[in-house]
């Protein structure tokens, strides 16, 4: 056999050999380690719901309304007071009911006459000084009103008849007590949204609608 030949038969069975005896195997190599899974996602709770709303506390019920008591009726004795225990008070009163007739009946004319007796009277008592000042304030109202009102016609003295006898009023009850006139308060609830007049008659005469609602009003 020629050198070449035996060669090539000898060589592969040395290399052979030589790996059995280190240890080595002809086995390709192991592939590598798959890479780790990568790790699932943690799960995320949802959020939770938000806490109900406190429920609003129920409305308070409305107040009860009260209807105002109605006014006291009375008779004339029953409401009637006395006067006056001086006699420009007394006067003061004759000039007034002078003027609360004729607005009972409606007369306009003669009316401006009325008013200014009414201001002298009412002028004569704060000159003479002796009521005090308190008094003398109301007098002093008294004497405007009359000779405002005798600027008015008959519609416009009625309306301002309200205010000259709530002074009148005022006066004279601190003149009661004594004196043989009985004098009483009246009021009608229609008038400007209630009204009141002094009278001496014991049938009601209401001067603010004369004979359109004559018997309007009651005594208190």
């Amino acid at each position: 056999m020629t050198q070449p030949l035996r060669l090539a038969f000898v060589l592969p069975i040395a290399l052979a050999f030589a790996l059995a005896c280190s240890g080595g195997s002809t086995e390709a190599p192991p592939a590598p380690p798959a890479p780790p899974a990568p790790p699932a996602p943690a799960e995320v709770a949802p959020p939770a719901a938000p806490a109900a709303e406190a429920a609003a506390p129920p409305a308070a019920p409305a107040p009860e309304t009260v209807a105002p008591p109605a006014a006291t009726t009375k008779t004339f004795d029953q409401a009637a007071f006395v006067c006056c225990d001086d006699d420009r008070a007394s006067r003061l009163l004759d000039k007034y009911l002078a003027i609360e007739t004729r607005l009972v009946k409606g007369e306009d004319g003669g009316l401006s006459g009325q008013y200014t007796a009414l201001r002298g009277v009412a002028q004569g008592s704060i000159d003479l000084g002796n009521f005090g000042a308190e008094q003398n304030v109301i007098l002093k109202r008294i004497v405007e009103a009359a000779e405002a009102s005798n600027k008015q016609d008959l519609a416009g003295k009625r309306k301002a008849f309200q205010g000259l006898s709530a002074d009148v009023s005022l006066f004279l009850h601190k003149h009661s007590g004594k004196g043989s006139t009985k004098v009483v308060e009246a009021f009608c609830p229609m008038f400007e949204g209630g009204s009141k007049w002094l009278q001496t008659e014991s049938t009601v005469a209401n001067p603010y609608y004369g004979s359109e609602m004559l018997t309007c009003g009651n005594f208190q």
